[in-house]
């Protein structure tokens, strides 16, 4: 099981989970990413937290989260961010900081 609801992603330990990247302007018109943009979705237990649990790179505007990604992690809440590298330099956190919930599962 798998959900979004206003950035915050609820996902059951150990499920594969793939999520859709849209990024818009503020006048809604729609990011297209470019050759050399790199995307990263990184998972912390607080933001104040020096290392990340883990790291995934967003390819073709999707984010795939595998089994492995989060079968070791204790259930409870996480925090995500999404950070967007272009090519030249410039860095912009596309997504601040929600909450990934880590849910309950019965077969492990």
């Amino acid at each position: 099981m798998y959900k979004v609801i206003q950035n915050n992603l609820y996902l059951t330990r150990g499920d594969t989970a793939v999520f859709p990247l849209k990024v818009t302007y503020m006048d809604d018109t729609e990011y297209n990413f470019e050759e050399g943009d790199k995307v990263i979705f990184t998972v912390k237990k607080k933001t104040t937290d020096g290392k990340a649990l883990f790291q995934k790179e967003i390819t073709n505007g999707m984010l795939s989260l595998m089994p492995e990604d989060t079968k070791a992690l204790p259930y409870g809440r996480y925090c995500y961010d999404v950070q967007l590298t272009k090519q030249y330099g410039t860095v912009r956190t596309i997504i601040p900081p929600h909450i990934l919930k880590i849910c309950e599962e019965v077969t492990f």
